[in-house]
């Protein structure tokens, strides 16, 4: 089991317009003792990360308009917080990432992803990890 203290779980916003990723993530991360929030609605995410304070934020906006907003927010929320922030997807090179931030390209295994998951959520933010360029116009995790 994953905790962030000797009473409270870790917890992870999933912020995702996909029913059946989130569905897997949250189905496995539960069973591995994770604290699964969350949202499709950008106000609804930024609540819930102000409110109930989770150590991770995941988030895909790859595919949903106005994306590099909602990633400008959450990036911006993680930093006030010292979440870590781990975006699934394509990321424009000019974003400004957290220091705790990371990018996992499209398409993905579920394996691969849930172990990064429990990783930063184990390690916490004070691992921060790096985002390099690679390239025009994209991101990628070091």
């Amino acid at each position: 089991m994953f905790v962030r203290s000797q009473h409270h779980p870790s917890r992870v916003l999933l912020f995702d317009s996909s029913p059946d990723t989130s569905e897997v993530l949250r189905m496995v991360l539960e069973r591995r003792g994770i604290g699964i929030l969350e949202a499709s609605e950008l106000e609804d995410g930024l609540r819930i990360a102000r409110s109930q304070q989770p150590d991770l934020i995941v988030l895909d906006t790859e595919d949903v308009p106005q994306g590099a907003a909602i990633r400008a927010a959450f990036a911006e929320e993680s930093r006030k917080s010292r979440a870590a922030l781990l975006i699934l997807g394509r990321v424009d090179a000019r974003e400004s990432l957290p220091d705790c931030g990371r990018v996992i390209a499209k398409p993905y295994h579920f394996g691969p992803l849930i172990r990064t998951i429990e990783q930063i959520v184990e390690h916490g933010v004070q691992d921060g990890v790096a985002v390099c360029d690679t390239g025009p116009g994209s991101r990628k995790a070091v």
